[in-house]
C-alpha cells in the first residue's frame, strides 16, 4: 500500500506558518489576499530583474591547427628533400 505524506494532512498550521513568517522576516498570504502577494513581490527590491549574458570568444584561427600544418609541410619538405638526396 502506497503511502503519501502530502496526503496525509489536509489542513495547514496557520499558527506555526504565522510563527516562522515572523521569525524570518517575512509574511504570510492567504489565498484570497493574492493581488496584494503579487504587489508586494513587484515591489520587493531583493527580486529586481537580472539580465546575464554570456560572451564567447572564438579566435579568427585556430592556432594549434595552423601550427599542426606548419609541423606536416616542414616534415614533408624534409623528407623529399632527404628522398631527392638534398641537402
Amino acid at each position: 500500500m502506497d503511502f503519501d505524506a502530502e496526503k496525509q494532512f489536509t489542513s495547514s498550521n496557520y499558527d506555526k506558518m504565522d510563527r516562522l513568517a515572523n521569525n524570518t522576516a517575512g509574511k504570510l498570504y492567504f489565498p484570497d489576499q493574492i493581488d496584494s502577494f503579487i504587489m508586494a513581490l513587484e515591489n520587493d527590491p531583493k527580486f529586481v530583474p537580472v539580465q546575464k549574458s554570456k560572451q564567447i570568444v572564438v579566435p579568427l584561427i585556430d592556432f594549434k591547427f595552423l601550427l599542426g600544418i606548419i609541423i606536416a609541410a616542414l616534415s614533408l619538405e624534409w623528407f623529399i628533400r632527404k628522398y631527392n638526396g638534398l641537402t
